[in-house]
């Protein structure tokens, strides 16, 4: 029985085991029948992975037709490709950074002048530092890593791969928020009935809440003020804080990245061990791990929880400071290093030449 494997199984389990287990895994964990279900789920977790795993090693199995296709690892891409012809988007970005920066000058000095009582002026500079700094990472983000890790523009520089890294992206952006209850959806990551009424039983409804933290706690505030609770309606509630977000925006960049760069080296290359094998085993680490984030009921307590049946501990170490930014601390440094290692692919990599028959 012949067990050897092809090129494009390793690109089709590849991006099975990334939809599997980066997100399908996570979401299914945060589900609250499961995380609160007890054996069931357990057994959920279990069936989930024991068939992400049978349909992985299917995928990676299965034979194609031989193709005659010559595709060179570097020289073809188009680096301008890259910014879809606007040069302006970093200008954007460097504005919006300093709008932010400007905002929330003024919302700390807001505070400190009203303290301990709140703030209406310092509620509107609060909501003007978030937009702002949202702006600023959604667009500044990815030119930067971009610029740190220039073997990007080569991949990037496909249409479809540009397109799948915006999806990917954006995917783990919504995963990450809902795990981290920045987005609470009742029913799902919530128990079923609970809801909070807006305060005037109208929507959507919107406030920025500044009052926390004091202001002389420059690390507390950074991380939690200002606290922006959006509402839809009572069942699906969006919260932004300024830590969160622009973390959120980090680790998605980062993760989109690494599962491109890593597709398209392994799609392009005649070796599959070494840096694609180690870029691909960080950045699952670095995502998974960034689930984990700044929350004490979330990611890896959540699986402790449902796997073993619930510890205590570890959500106490989750809940101080330090649980809140250790954990992404580490997941940006994983994938960054994931990054490193898939660059140095592109850099000793030769091309594929497949000739026909």
């Amino acid at each position: 029985m012949d067990f050897s494997v092809e090129p494009a199984g390793v690109l089709r389990s590849y991006a099975f085991f990334v939809a599997a287990l980066m997100f399908g895994l996570p979401l299914l964990i945060s589900y609250y029948g499961v995380s609160q279900g007890g054996a069931f789920g357990i057994l959920s977790v279990s069936a989930y992975l024991g068939l992400s795993l049978l349909v992985g090693l299917a995928l990676l199995l299965r034979r194609g037709r031989p193709t005659g296709v010559t595709v060179p690892l570097g020289g073809a891409s188009d680096p301008s490709a890259l910014g879809s012809g606007s040069k302006k988007l970093p200008i954007v970005a460097l504005a919006s950074a300093t709008v932010a920066v400007a905002a929330f000058g003024s919302m700390k000095y807001l505070l400190a002048a009203s303290y301990p009582y709140p703030s209406a002026a310092a509620n509107l500079a609060g909501g003007a530092y978030v937009a702002a700094l949202g702006v600023a990472a959604v667009i500044g983000i990815p030119y930067l890593v971009v610029a740190l890790f220039p073997f990007l523009k080569t991949p990037l520089s496909d249409r479809r791969l540009r397109l799948a890294a915006s999806i990917i992206g954006a995917m783990y952006f919504l995963t990450y928020e809902i795990l981290v209850n920045e987005v609470v959806i009742t029913g799902f990551n919530t128990a079923p009935g609970n809801f909070v009424q807006s305060p005037l039983g109208a929507y959507p409804w919107a406030y920025v809440f500044t009052s926390g933290p004091s202001p002389g706690s420059v690390a507390e505030t950074a991380i939690y003020t200002p606290y922006i609770l959006v509402q839809l309606n009572q069942y699906v509630n969006f919260i932004f804080q300024p830590f969160e977000l622009a973390l959120a925006v980090a680790m998605s960049v980062l993760v989109a990245s690494a599962v491109v760069a890593t597709y398209y080296l392994v799609r392009r290359s005649e070796r599959m061990g070494g840096a694609c094998s180690a870029s691909a085993t960080l950045s699952g680490v670095g995502a998974f791990l960034g689930y984990t984030a700044t929350c004490p009921s979330c990611l890896a307590p959540t699986l402790v929880s449902v796997v073993f049946g619930g510890v205590a501990t570890v959500q106490a170490i989750y809940s101080n400071l330090w649980g809140a930014v250790v954990p992404p601390v580490v997941s940006v440094v994983a994938l960054a290093v994931s990054l490193y290692l898939v660059g140095r692919g592109y850099r000793t990599t030769r091309p594929v030449s497949r000739l026909p028959g």
